[in-house]
């Protein structure tokens, strides 16, 4: 069934409101080099609507290499939260628990452990997003500024512009 098609049956509740979202979980682990920090702009850039979380623990800080992206701002950091744990039998799952909110006893063992992650949720700046939208259209204009042919009134409605044309030919013959 369609995402639009779908609708949440509830038995005898009212819930006050329904959150749909894609949740991308990072950990601080994930931005060991630049290609990690570039995946996660393209993604960032891709799916405006999504919801990014990192998970850091509380005596760390942000990786290097994505505090680097922030401070020059790329990203930013729209909200943080604390008190989430490791579930204990998900991997990159993580559960927010409160001491005085406990209702299993699973998560009083939890918070016993005490791996107190902060959550961050992290956002693509929008002068960021500008100058990717920039540099995407950049890269079209060049695209179709390369083409020799082209279609105006010419011989038989077909011209080809030299310039281009040489340009086009003196990179084919350099591969």
């Amino acid at each position: 069934m369609a995402d639009s098609e779908e609708l949440l049956v509830f038995p005898d509740i009212v819930p006050d409101s329904i959150v749909r979202t894609r949740l991308w979980v990072h950990e601080n682990s994930d931005f060991k080099d630049e290609e990690a920090i570039s995946d996660l702009l393209g993604r960032l850039y891709d799916y405006p609507e999504d919801d990014f979380c990192l998970y850091v623990l509380r005596e760390e800080s942000v990786a290097p290499l994505l505090g680097a992206a922030i401070d020059n701002g790329v990203v930013s950091i729209s909200e943080a939260k604390g008190h989430y744990y490791p579930h204990p039998k998900f991997k990159r799952d993580y559960i927010c628990i409160k001491e005085s909110l406990i209702r299993w006893e699973w998560e009083r063992e939890v918070l016993l452990k005490g791996n107190m992650y902060f959550q961050h949720a992290l956002k693509l700046t929008v002068k960021a997003r500008r100058e990717f939208e920039m540099q995407q259209q950049v890269a079209m204009h060049k695209a179709a500024d390369s083409n020799p042919l082209m279609l105006q009134p010419n011989f038989m409605g077909l011209g080809v512009d030299l310039n281009k044309a040489y340009s086009w030919l003196s990179r084919k013959m350099k591969k």
